[in-house]
């Protein structure tokens, strides 16, 4: 069972004069806290753009809060590199904001988030809008608006030169933004991309740390238009066992360097980068408009 939501979405950006907030619109501030109340109890969930899309409870709060597997048993996996970590699910009633719903929620043998109750995202949450405020708004800011095409698992992907199995999602809980191998060796020549540093442990979900590698970008990747956009310089990048980044180089390319890419066989791996806090640090918010099937970021432009 796959507890998730996502939009895959078509690059296509729009740049907009600022609006009023939305009626149906819900506020979440920059810490991501979200006061939730689970069988009349009351609940801290920690809000993630790429959160599920119902609540993901830490295990003792499950059992404080009153949840339970019912008649028939819905297990879940969640798969972390080599961890496979065991979850439960149970149908349950939580309410947000004042609107109540009826949802299948989960729970697993770790904590998905210390310091909370649990996890949600923007589908967890019943307001035809959810905008974080990430900080106050300041002069100069523009709209970029990212068109989904449906909703799925975590985040928001991006259909990157036309290709399918490419995500990219937005979490300003994340303090450096992450990509994966296949996804980092398909970037990096276009870029100008090269490693960093060694090989370091950065924590990924439940707790559990992976290895990864930081890559800088010689050309930044701009992410909109010329007149709205944000800029990713760097990133972590995640290889899982099996998958290579012997293309790309250790030290920075010579711009005036010609790169051959032999041709080779369709790569159907899922490719994915979250975009941190680092490349969103010039944004003041982030709005999930599911009726609209659209996702606005609010940045000074680079």
């Amino acid at each position: 069972m796959r507890l998730g939501f996502s939009l895959v979405v078509l690059l296509n950006v729009v740049v907009a004069t600022p609006a009023a907030a939305a009626a149906n619109e819900f506020i979440i501030g920059p810490d991501g806290a979200v006061d939730v109340t689970v069988n009349g109890k009351p609940a801290r969930m920690l809000f993630r753009g790429v959160g599920s899309s119902t609540l993901i409870l830490n295990p003792e709060n499950a059992k404080r809060l009153g949840v339970k597997t019912g008649i028939i048993k819905f297990p879940i996996r969640y798969r972390v590199g080599p961890h496979r970590i065991n979850g439960k699910s149970g149908v349950t009633r939580y309410s947000v904001g004042g609107k109540q719903v009826k949802r299948r929620v989960g729970w697993f043998e770790r904590d998905v988030a210390a310091g909370f109750d649990g996890l949600l995202g923007p589908v967890a949450i019943d307001y035809p809008i959810v905008t974080q405020r990430l900080r106050a708004p300041v002069a100069g800011e523009k709209a970029i608006t990212f068109y989904a095409s449906n909703f799925g698992y975590n985040g928001v992907g991006v259909v990157f030169r036309g290709k399918p199995f490419t995500y990219m999602m937005f979490d300003p809980t994340a303090p450096t933004s992450i990509i994966n191998a296949p996804f980092a060796n398909e970037i990096a020549p276009g870029l100008r991309g090269h490693f960093e540093g060694d090989v370091h442990e950065r924590v990924v979900a439940f707790g559990v740390s992976r290895p990864v590698r930081n890559i800088e970008f010689g050309k930044p990747w701009i992410i909109g238009t010329a007149a709205a956009n944000i800029s990713l310089y760097r990133a972590d990048v995640r290889t899982l066992p099996g998958e290579k980044t012997d293309t790309i180089p250790d030290k920075a390319p010579d711009p005036d360097e010609i790169i051959v890419l032999a041709p080779g066989q369709i790569d159907n791996r899922q490719r994915y980068i979250i975009v941190g806090a680092d490349a969103l640090s010039r944004c003041s918010s982030i709005s999930f408009d599911k009726p609209k099937r659209q996702i606005t970021l609010r940045c000074v432009p680079n």
